[in-house]
């Protein structure tokens, strides 16, 4: 123990010593004699004398003192940080003076057998009062994080019970499902809870805990206007006395700009710009869950590729405006003639595609014939004229490879036999009508 001696006497400093290490304590003494020697001492943070670096544990300070009053502004200043104890020749009435004059405990020299117990009481009370202040900083730093996190205008935090009637809430949530306040958000909670709905259900019960987690999860709720609004919640479950379900403690986000947003890029990322119909990202993935499907129920499955005749004169000769305006004039032929199990396509340039469920080679040339009568009837300039080719699964193959290279052939077959017809049917400013190969 690292004592500081404030005393005149030696002989008294010897006799402290004495009782303090009667008890088996370790203690290193360091004297001084005024009070800026002191401070002096308390600012180097050790004695030179010893071995032992770092602030003293406790201060004994003698009484009465010719510097007295420069001693009591001393200790009053040392005791917040050190324990003192003041050794006076007093009688036991001076207690109150000794007290208001900054002794944090007292002891007559008469009595200095109780040395050790005074000391020792004044160690731990010193002990307490620091967890104690420790205690409040964390407290003050905890209270702040939640004030903090609380009113974070981008985090709405709630606490709800099992059924999703909202209990407690910040203005953040409040402002996400269209309140002016929080009062108002929980004067109306069970209205609230009833109008919101993740998947389907509303707001409680929030998705499954695995060990009392709520995992992240997007949800869809419902606004005081009834206009929907997509939020990010996480969250974790609340346990009762005796570990009874006590609802849940969650944290949700708006990122209703940022799903549309994602929307909209995935929208972007299987469509093609200018028809509107499928590209060709989109229609192979369609083509590879079509034929899985086919192969494991045995239904047949067809595709047609297109080509858009005389593209390029026509851009030559009309301008290239004109020639986008043929491709969707061609788009919207095939998405009228498509069912809603169908999947029409751009495969790239003036190619086009149509994925058929569940028909084989013979509706689907039937098919082909119906599109291009549709696109011969059209009397809008320039005229439209398409050659088609037609595959089967199984008949033409069950792959993806398999079926577009077959479909390819019998494209570029019909383009063939279309050439010998070709100027007829230009002069006269009608579309031409191909045929398709027969089946083997």
């Amino acid at each position: 123990m690292r004592i500081l001696f404030l005393h005149r006497s030696v002989t008294a400093v010897e006799r402290c010593v004495r009782e303090l290490r009667s008890v088996r304590w370790a203690v290193a003494a360091t004297r001084v004699s005024s009070a800026q020697q002191l401070l002096r001492r308390l600012a180097q943070g050790g004695s030179p004398d010893v071995a032992l670096p770092g602030p003293y544990d406790l201060v004994i300070a003698g009484h009465p003192s010719p510097q007295w009053r420069a001693v009591r502004q001393c200790l009053s200043r040392v005791r917040t940080h050190i324990p003192v104890i003041v050794v006076t020749e007093a009688a036991g009435s001076r207690l109150a003076e000794l007290m208001e004059e900054g002794g944090a405990d007292w002891i007559e020299m008469d009595r200095l057998a109780r040395l050790p117990g005074i000391a020792r009481r004044a160690l731990e009370e010193q002990a307490l009062r620091g967890a104690r202040d420790r205690a409040e900083s964390s407290l003050r730093h905890s209270e702040a994080y939640l004030h903090a996190l609380t009113d974070n205008p981008a985090y709405g935090i709630a606490r709800c019970g099992p059924d999703g009637t909202i209990l407690e809430t910040n203005r953040a949530l409040a402002a996400m499902l269209g309140y002016a306040s929080g009062q108002e958000l929980l004067a109306e909670a069970g209205a609230a809870a009833s109008r919101t709905r993740a998947a389907g259900p509303k707001l409680g019960p929030l998705p499954f805990p695995v060990r009392g987690v709520v995992a992240p999860a997007e949800l869809r709720w419902t606004r005081k206007d009834g206009t929907d609004v997509v939020v990010r919640c996480s969250g974790r479950e609340i346990r009762g006395v005796g570990g009874a379900p006590g609802g849940y403690q969650i944290i949700a986000q708006d990122v209703t700009a940022q799903s549309a947003l994602v929307a909209e890029l995935r929208r972007s990322a299987a469509v093609d710009a200018l028809t509107g119909l499928a590209n060709y990202r989109q229609f192979v993935e369609v083509l590879e869950r079509e034929l899985q499907r086919s192969n494991r129920t045995g239904r047949e499955l067809a595709v047609l590729l297109l080509d858009l005749d005389g593209l390029k004169r026509i851009n030559d000769r009309y301008g290239h405006l004109a020639g986008n305006r043929v491709l969707c004039r061609l788009a919207k032929v095939l998405s009228f003639f498509c069912r809603c199990t169908d999947s029409a396509a751009r495969f790239g340039g003036d190619e086009f595609a149509i994925v058929a469920p569940e028909i084989g080679a013979a509706p689907a040339r039937l098919l082909a014939a119906r599109i291009r009568a549709h696109c011969a009837s059209q009397s809008e300039s320039p005229p439209l004229s398409v050659s088609i080719g037609v595959a089967a699964c199984p008949r033409d193959g069950e792959s993806v490879e398999t079926l577009l290279v077959a479909a390819d052939r019998a494209l570029y077959q019909a383009k063939g036999r279309s050439r010998l017809v070709a100027p007829a049917a230009l002069s006269r400013r009608c579309p031409r009508l191909f045929l398709l190969p027969q089946p083997k």
